[in-house]
Parts: C-alpha cells; structure tokens; sequence
C-alpha cells in the first residue's frame, strides 16, 4: 500500500510539474521607445457624445510619464496619483489602435497611437474586456 501511495504522489508531482512547465507565458515587452517620456493632457473627446474639451476646458491637468523598463507615474493636478509597471504589446480587441499598454498593477490595458508627438489614448478597460463607447484621451509630448 505504502509503494502504492508512492507512486501516486510521485505521478501527481510529475503531472503538475509538467502542466506548469507547458503553461504559455506572455513574452513581456518594455514600453515602446516612442512611448517613452513624459506627456501631457491636451484634449479629451467623450465617447457617446463625441464632445470634444481642451486647453483649459479640461476637468484637470495630467501628465503620464513611462520609462524604457516599464515603470509609469500618472499625476493629476500635480499630485501622483498612480505608478506601477507596465509593458507595451499589440491590441487583439479588434478596436481601437492596433497598440495597447498593458498595467500590470489591476490588469488593465489601454490602446494608443503616436502621431508626429501626439499620444491619443482610448478608455482603460480590464484585460480581455472591449468598452465600444469609451472616451479618447490626447497628450502632447513634454520637452520636444
């Protein structure tokens, strides 16, 4: 009995040993080099309305800043309100930009596009969640 008991813990060990040797792990990227830097609030455009509110219209001032190794601040009204780690990774919601930001920190995503120093950014879902009538954010880069 006792070899039995052995032997079923032994190929228990070597099954688990197995499944977790075969789970597929994400390949983690650092943040995309024309992320990196600091930007700045510049307009919002809200999702149902397609209301458009900029300059000092803007409910609050906000600066992202996300460096090369993927760590990233978010302060509002010049206070930190965020900072964590994140990685950058292609979108496969099928809307939006073809890019996303992936937080570690509350396994979030957003999708981004960069045009000539301009960052527009869409609403911040859960991971494997599509929010169709989500808000656009627009930052400008700081110090170019």
């Amino acid at each position: 009995m006792k070899n039995l008991q052995k032997y079923f813990v032994l190929t228990m060990a070597a099954a688990a040993l197995m499944l977790t040797s075969c789970e597929k792990h994400d390949s983690v990227n650092a943040i995309d080099t024309q992320l990196t830097g600091t930007w700045k609030l510049d307009a919002i455009i809200y999702g149902l309305s397609q209301i458009r509110v900029e300059g000092d219209s803007l409910p609050y001032t906000e600066t992202l800043t996300y460096q090369a190794g993927g760590d990233y601040t978010i302060s509002r009204d010049g206070k930190l309100v965020e900072a964590g780690e994140a990685y950058t990774g292609k979108n496969t919601s099928g809307l939006a930009a073809d890019k996303a930001i992936f937080y570690k920190k509350d396994n979030t995503y957003q999708t981004y596009e960069i045009t000539e120093n301009r960052l527009s950014m869409y609403q911040r879902a859960d991971q494997g969640s599509v929010i169709a009538d989500g808000s656009t954010y627009e930052y400008v880069r700081v110090g170019q």
